[in-house]
């Protein structure tokens, strides 16, 4: 079976679907959403919780950012190779966060394996080559 999706649509998809993580992890930083439910189960503190939710919400947004410099929706004068080069980055970091999910002790993050997985997927249909 080839998986015939466009670099132009998963980019856009994958935009979807950084954007409700984003809303999620400021729900969470708003005490809207408890936090004990990420952090593998293991934050301790409020403190923990706002370097997390902060890093995840500045690493989404970076995301989004060159994905929309690489997709030449935003003005932008970076070359080609640093925003693949920080892409394939992403790809990584998405890979182990899957393997830190599955290993996660509540079943909220073990499910959010399959959205990291799909995450790294995403990414892979937009670095490869045509």
């Amino acid at each position: 079976m080839k998986l015939n999706v466009t670099q132009s649509t998963a980019t856009k998809i994958l935009i979807a679907l950084l954007i409700p993580v984003i809303v999620f992890q400021s729900g969470i930083i708003a005490k809207v959403i408890p936090y004990e439910i990420v952090g593998g189960g293991r934050l301790e503190n409020d403190a923990q919780m706002y370097l997390l939710s902060g890093i995840s919400i500045a690493l989404n947004s970076l995301l989004i950012l060159v994905l929309l410099a690489k997709e030449n929706l935003i003005r932008n004068s970076l070359p080609e190779k640093p925003l693949r080069i920080t892409l394939w980055a992403f790809l990584f970091f998405f890979l182990l966060n899957t393997l830190g999910n599955l290993l996660a002790k509540t079943t909220f993050e073990k499910f959010l394996a399959f959205y990291t997985l799909l995450l790294a997927v995403l990414l892979y249909l937009i670095l490869r080559k045509e």
